[in-house]
């Protein structure tokens, strides 16, 4: 709890700044709602696809 008080008070911080904070390595669900729930508007990682080679995307 006291973590999670501190992240969230980071987090809005960040935001208060005009800076929009990014959660890395967000790997479940349960990852992707904490981030949520913290504050976090964007968020990469393996809940959220695979990394891919660059010419399956050209």
């Amino acid at each position: 709890p006291e973590r999670q008080k501190m992240l969230a008070s980071l987090v809005n911080m960040v935001i208060d700044l005009g800076v929009n904070p990014l959660a890395e390595g967000v790997e479940t669900s349960a990852e992707a709602d904490a981030c949520r729930n913290l504050g976090f508007y964007t968020a990469q990682g393996f809940h959220f696809g695979r990394p891919a080679p660059v010419r399956q995307y050209q």
